[in-house]
């Protein structure tokens, strides 16, 4: 199954879990390289796509910087999780900003791991973050690490990140 065809069955009215083996098109989705893929994703529809779970293994991480940005320019999105799990929300409004500047001023999605090991969690703040990026204009969306451990919680969190993303500012 392809990422495109993934993103097309997103009227379900449930989460969709699909999962995608590729040496090249989905690389070029996740970041313009053709590294070997293997990709878990779960969409959830609230009209337009706003919110994608995925995980993807095999793609050494800013490899494909260069390359996406060279190609889309400022329509580039971006995720960033790889904080400490002491950070505040200051700290991640600070993290956020400078991403978006390593980026062009890209579209970024503000992001967690969903077992709790590590970033701003959600009970410590994270979508009080979001809620003021959105606010700012500056909120590309979310992307919450990893679909198994989303599972596990019932989407809890995914379905808090719809509520957000839903609301207009």
């Amino acid at each position: 199954m392809t990422i495109q065809k993934i993103v097309i069955h997103v009227n379900k009215p449930q989460p969709l879990l699909g999962q995608q083996h590729s040496s090249n098109r989905f690389a070029e989705v996740a970041g313009g390289t053709t590294a070997e893929c293997a990709a878990v994703c779960c969409c959830f529809p609230i009209g337009l796509v706003n919110l994608l779970v995925l995980a993807v293994y095999g793609v050494p991480a800013g490899l494909y910087r260069k390359a996406l940005k060279k190609k889309r320019r400022r329509k580039m999105l971006k995720k960033f999780y790889a904080y400490d799990k002491e950070t505040t929300v200051s700290q991640f409004m600070t993290y956020f900003e400078t991403q978006r500047s390593n980026y062009g001023g890209g579209s970024i999605l503000a992001s967690f791991i969903s077992d709790g090991s590590g970033g701003l969690l959600p009970q410590n703040g994270f979508f009080t973050a979001c809620s003021r990026l959105k606010s700012q204009g500056k909120l590309g969306g979310i992307f919450v690490w990893s679909a198994d451990d989303s599972k596990a919680l019932g989407f809890k969190y995914e379905k808090q990140s719809q509520a957000l993303l839903a609301v207009p500012h």
